[in-house]
């Protein structure tokens, strides 16, 4: 049975989830997120590092041999790993759903985890760690015991396994993400910009916490809510989220400017209500 949320932000509704399937656009979704482990075959006892970059996702859950919700970016060390095991990242995105997956082999004690080719190594560095606003940034990186890279995130493409690129203008906060595979599996490493603002000012919102479900029923489990903002109606560029579910109000930083606002309520099984509608904010 599918739940269904009311919220209210200042004289915005918020309307219920919906249960059918996001729209997909499956390789433009696909793209944006990446997920890999570092040890593909380990030894009785060994532990794995996961590592994922899931770029404007709404949220992403864990799935399979380990649960729970998960930050958009990020990296997870598994405690010790006694028999085969499969992790699942499941990411929603404006782009439609993407589902990620990696198995990690217990291999025989008798054969050395050492003879299995060993993972790629890649070194992927920022010029600059803070940029101002729309400025660049040079990016560089080198791959070892690798056939092919891609990037990810604020960038995208096919690299070569050596190279430097210039990137922006960066108008946000950016993650860049550099995936390389090679017979020894996957490497992801991941490197964040972010934009220095001069001048912010503080929108402050508020809104009635839903408490019922639209049916009447009572609201159980609210997580929280995302805030999407931009600079032209109906389009979004950026979102916070706000992991609270008992607060009414949020003040939102930004630089001087007239943007547009909306919300979502989200469930504590990561269900989105359906967007509100529109509030013209202009920040002087």
């Amino acid at each position: 049975m599918t739940t269904n949320l009311r919220c209210f932000v200042q004289v915005l509704l918020c309307a219920s989830f919906f249960s059918t399937n996001y729209a997909s656009a499956e390789t433009d979704a696909q793209k944006l997120v990446s997920f890999a482990v570092n040890k593909p075959q380990v030894s009785s006892g060994d532990k794995v590092q996961l590592s994922w970059s899931a770029q404007d996702a709404r949220f992403c859950l864990a799935q399979g041999d380990w649960e729970g919700k998960l930050a958009t970016q990020g990296e997870w060390q598994s405690p010790p790993i006694l028999a085969d095991q499969t992790f699942e990242l499941f990411c929603r995105s404006a782009a439609g759903d993407v589902t990620r997956k990696v198995v990690v082999t217990v291999g025989s004690s008798v054969m050395p985890i050492a003879a299995a080719a060993a993972a790629p190594l890649v070194d992927l560095q920022s010029s600059q760690i803070t940029v101002g606003l729309n400025g660049t940034t040079d990016l560089s990186w080198s791959a070892t015991a690798a056939d092919q890279c891609e990037a990810g995130g604020g960038w995208a493409g096919s690299k070569a396994l050596t190279g430097t690129e210039t990137v922006g203008p960066i108008a946000s906060d950016t993650s860049f993400s550099l995936s390389c595979n090679g017979v020894g599996g996957t490497t992801l490493e991941i490197v964040s910009v972010q934009v220095a603002n001069e001048a912010t000012a503080n929108a402050s919102l508020t809104w009635q916490p839903p408490t019922t479900n639209e049916d009447g029923s009572k609201l159980e489990g609210l997580a929280g809510y995302i805030i999407y903002y931009g600079l032209e109606s109906q389009f979004y560029t950026d979102n916070i989220e706000v992991n609270v579910s008992n607060i009414s109000g949020y003040d939102l930083a930004l630089t001087p400017g007239t943007y547009y606002v909306a919300m979502r309520a989200v469930g504590v099984g990561g269900e989105l209500s359906a967007l509100s509608n529109e509030v013209l904010l202009s920040l002087p």
